[in-house]
């Protein structure tokens, strides 16, 4: 803390000149640009070798896109009750990823609200290699939820990736979704 205080001029004037005296003050403490700067970049350099390494795991890419698969799930079936009516989850072919159809044919939206309801694992990054196999499934190539969100077939879906796997099952009537624990590859 720093004060003034008030001296008599030395020249005899009778106008007060100012003296400081400062108390003993503390050394500076915190962060410098540069050490912050520093810090980010470390952090930066770590992350750019982390998160790629991570996402490359079989068995995370596996859960991330069996999680999602059930999400899309559960949104087609909010969508038929919601709506009040029949939607269906079509598998493209070679396994590539599902789209969501009114009981017309037409497209649905996203659930993100962006363009049509369309997952295709060959043009996201994040999943890209992933691969879907139907083990059962109704009718046809399609899953139908009713107008009261229900599922009107049973199915098992095997998602695939680099020799890990993981199934997702979907139970008929109650249309619950199950996710097997995943199996990495040997």
């Amino acid at each position: 803390k720093r004060t003034r205080t008030p001296v008599p001029s030395a020249a005899g004037s009778g106008v007060p000149s100012t003296m400081s005296s400062s108390l003993p003050t503390r050394p500076r403490t915190g962060l410098s640009i540069l050490g912050v700067c520093l810090s980010l970049m470390a952090i930066a350099i770590v992350s750019s070798f982390a998160i790629p390494a991570f996402f490359e795991r079989p068995s995370v890419t596996l859960e991330s896109a069996a999680d999602l698969f059930a999400k899309d799930i559960v949104d087609l079936q909010n969508q038929a009750f919601l709506n009040f009516e029949t939607v269906e989850l079509r598998f493209l072919d070679g396994g590539d990823g599902y789209t969501g159809h009114h009981k017309d044919g037409s497209l649905l939206p996203a659930p993100t609200g962006d363009g049509t309801f369309r997952r295709e694992y060959s043009f996201n990054a994040v999943f890209r290699g992933v691969r879907m196999d139907v083990i059962e499934l109704g009718e046809g190539n399609t899953l139908r939820f009713d107008r009261q969100g229900l599922a009107l077939t049973s199915m098992r879906v095997l998602f695939s990736y680099e020799g890990g796997t993981c199934e997702v099952r979907v139970e008929e009537g109650s249309g619950r979704v199950i996710i097997e624990d995943v199996v990495e590859a040997e």
